[in-house]
């Protein structure tokens, strides 16, 4: 929570987080700072702003988008890098994976559009 508050104190476009916690007793903690994260721009899955789900036939390199109870969610890769010799389903895979892939993409629209300030606007570049 301390680092989702630095980022969020900062001009950061952009941050690959995967949230989530079994404990209830963290949750409103953990949701507080997320609040903090969505006032400065950063998207996550929480209600209200874009979300990111695992699809197993989603390249790695790209992500789709779709919408799920009124709300955009990105499709993407739960899967790392090829490992040479082992089978895709025999990898580490999941949905910290597809956060982390959908945020290499978000990523590089940041990189080639310096005139986009926050990861939303990237989202909606990538989402049309």
């Amino acid at each position: 929570m301390r680092a989702t508050d630095w980022a969020s104190s900062r001009v950061i476009r952009l941050v690959n987080l995967s949230l989530g916690t079994s404990n209830g007793f963290r949750e409103p903690e953990l949701a507080t700072a997320v609040e903090r994260g969505i006032s400065a721009g950063h998207p996550g899955s929480m209600p209200g702003v874009v979300g990111m789900v695992l699809d197993p036939d989603q390249p790695r390199e790209s992500v789709n988008a779709e919408a799920v109870d009124r709300r955009v969610v990105l499709l993407a890769s739960g899967f790392p890098r090829p490992i040479a010799g082992v089978p895709p389903d025999r990898n580490l895979n999941g949905i910290s994976f597809a956060v982390a892939n959908a945020n290499g993409v978000l990523a590089s629209v940041l990189v080639v559009r310096p005139d986009v300030h926050t990861a939303a606007e990237a989202v909606r570049l990538v989402t049309g």
